[in-house]
């Protein structure tokens, strides 16, 4: 049984910093997040080598599993499986799902992002462990940003849901007690969290709104 499915609470998913980390320490941003209660860090460095990302992997797989949380690699079945990662996310122009789960094998988490009605239905019957549905709110983290979903749309996507649901994109203190009203199964938090003057403090705050939340 893979991690994932040891979690019985809504889930606190967090990033490393990426374009948001100006002269800061991307282990120390994470290690913030992880002391505050984040459940799963996605290594997400869209401007990092292969090598410097393998190093960076091999670094943040010691930090989750000393506070025994998951880790979670983007887009790079490769790098997921030479650091040991608990899983890897996939996005629509990845690696397809099922040949990710023939070498990562049964016990690694699979994640996969989608962003509307079509995406979401095909990828609740694929193998992934997990389906990402966003951007919820309007997002700068992508340079490139699907087209926003929307909280109307997400309760009309909702109804096809078969498997653990993260939502994200541009969640933040305005709006999240107001997303966890729907059939979610926990949140992904980027610029909200690494782009705080606190990291720690913000992390905690979601964390603990997300504890207070009814599943």
């Amino acid at each position: 049984m893979n991690k994932l499915k040891l979690l019985e609470k809504k889930i606190m998913y967090g990033f490393t910093p990426d374009k948001y980390c100006k002269n800061c320490d991307i282990l120390d941003v994470v290690e913030k997040q992880l002391i505050a209660g984040v459940d799963i860090i996605q290594l997400r460095e869209k401007q990092r080598s292969a090598r410097e990302l393998l190093r960076l992997a091999k670094e943040i797989k010691k930090l989750t599993a000393k506070h025994n949380k998951i880790f979670i690699v983007n887009d790079d079945v490769l790098i997921a499986k030479l650091s040991d990662a608990d899983g890897v996310h996939l996005g629509q122009d990845d690696l397809d799902v099922s040949i990710a789960r023939e070498i990562l094998g049964s016990e690694k988490i699979i994640g996969l992002s989608t962003h509307n009605l079509e995406q979401y239905r095909a990828g609740q019957d694929t193998c992934a462990d997990y389906t990402a549905i966003g951007p919820i709110f309007a997002t700068k983290t992508k340079d490139n940003p699907d087209p926003v979903v929307g909280l109307e749309k997400l309760s009309e996507i909702l109804n096809y849901k078969k498997k653990m649901t993260i939502a994200i994109g541009g969640i933040n203190k305005n709006n999240i007690e107001q997303l966890l009203k729907y059939d979610i199964d926990g949140i992904a938090i980027v610029s909200a969290i690494v782009a705080a003057p606190d990291i720690f403090e913000a992390a905690q705050f979601f964390k603990k709104i997300l504890k207070s939340s009814k599943r």
